[in-house]
């Protein structure tokens, strides 16, 4: 009997563990739990108060030491000691969430009701909080934290009218190297006379002129007169 409470006490315990761990994982896969401190609590000095905190779980210090009451995962008391702001550890007043690469770690508060959001921030410094009516915030160092990574820069992307200039010439270079070949192997040809439709492109800068010209004298011909209809 008392190897069966210990195995389902263990269970409980191993399932309580998960269900923290689980609870304290930041959308990009960083664990929160890395940063709990069972020695002790993180204490950060407020104006006219003090604020105990610890993540993941209830606050290592006991109830008699904080007057906050248990369990509770932080605490924000007056300079003389008395109660100012409680956060009950229920995990479903938990929040993880990320904004530009920054972890931030938010619980609900009781009497009276506010918020306090921590931001977690790489490397070493010093750890402050503000206070209001209705919000904590609290800026949190430590060289466990990853760091966000640097704003990629979205390179430049191709206009529409670079693409078609690419495929333009792309494609008439792929015509010219085909159609050499063809004329080399098949109708054996040799120098100029490999250029495939060589006729067509002897033949373009006349055409090109005598449309220009035709374009001009349409363009110059725009007097105002009407030729009479027989």
């Amino acid at each position: 009997m008392v190897a069966a409470v210990r195995v389902a006490v263990a269970v409980l315990a191993l399932a309580f563990v998960a269900s923290v761990r689980a609870a304290c994982v930041a959308p990009s896969g960083f664990d929160l739990t890395k940063l709990r401190n069972n020695g002790q609590d993180y204490k950060i000095p407020l104006v006219g108060a003090n604020l105990a905190f610890n993540f993941c779980g209830p606050l290592v210090a006991p109830a008699s030491a904080t007057s906050c009451g248990d369990p509770i995962n932080s605490c924000v008391t007056g300079t003389s000691g008395v109660l100012v702001s409680t956060a009950y550890s229920n995990w479903n007043n938990q929040a993880i969430f990320e904004v530009n690469g920054e972890i931030y770690y938010k619980v609900s508060l009781t009497n009276p009701a506010r918020s306090m959001t921590v931001k977690l921030q790489c490397g070493q410094g010093t750890n402050t909080a503000t206070k209001s009516d209705t919000e904590v915030d609290v800026v949190f160092y430590s060289n466990l934290v990853p760091c966000p990574a640097p704003p990629s820069k979205d390179k430049k992307k191709l206009s529409t009218g670079s693409i078609l200039t690419i495929v333009f010439f792309v494609t008439l270079t792929v015509y010219f190297l085909l159609g050499a070949v063809y004329n080399h192997y098949r109708n054996n040809r040799s120098g100029v006379e490999m250029v495939p439709n060589l006729e067509f492109w002897q033949s373009l800068p006349g055409l090109i002129k005598e449309g220009f010209m035709f374009s001009t004298h349409c363009i110059c011909r725009r007097d105002g007169t009407y030729t009479p209809v027989k």
